[in-house]
């Protein structure tokens, strides 16, 4: 819980961040970007890192685990957010990322500034359920799947499909979002 910082500059040999590797560490803020081998972020990854507000990512990125930084768990009646809290901007943008997976950044209650990758295929179940500081996202043209509760809960106030190649909507899309009055469909 005391490591604020790592310093990845000019990392040339880094190609996987491994499964829970920095889970409930006391990282602020996270520089990947010259981790320029890096091709995957393990499950859990950075789950639980309560301080972390910003990540940037190398270029080289091709994939995410489940729940690298979002995380719900449900007990009985009883329900905990093991989510990065605090993380506020992420930019995938210049990735080569074509899937979020499960749970990406469910419950990252303060998640306001995504940019997604242009080759954005598919974002699966709960990605981004509950990002209650989310109001919107740019989707991909290539997008061509969103999976069960992709945005549930988020704070989405519009979500524009029109230029997807999206053929179906998946259920509890858009459940329970408050906020969303316009909705555009291809």
């Amino acid at each position: 819980s005391g490591l604020k910082t790592i310093n990845f500059n000019n990392n040339t040999v880094l190609q996987t961040v491994s499964d829970s590797a920095f889970l409930n560490s006391g990282i602020t803020s996270l520089d990947l970007s010259q981790a320029t081998k890096l091709l995957k972020i393990g499950d859990s990854a950075f789950q639980g890192c309560l301080s972390l507000t910003e990540v940037k990512v190398p270029k080289s990125l091709t994939s995410f685990g489940t729940g690298v930084f979002g995380g719900v768990t449900t007990s009985g009646s009883t329900t905990t957010n093991t989510a990065t809290t605090s993380l506020t901007t992420i930019d995938l943008s210049a990735t080569q990322v074509t899937s979020l997976p499960n749970g990406l950044f469910q419950g990252c209650t303060s998640l306001s500034n995504v940019k997604l990758p242009a080759g954005l295929t598919q974002i699966n179940d709960r990605a981004f359920q509950g990002a209650t500081s989310l109001t919107s996202v740019n989707l991909p043209a290539a997008l061509r799947t969103l999976n069960q509760g992709a945005f549930a809960g988020s704070a989405i106030t519009s979500l524009d499909l029109s230029q997807t190649k999206i053929t179906s909507v998946p259920s509890n899309m858009v459940r329970n979002c408050a906020s969303l009055t316009d909705v555009k469909l291809p």
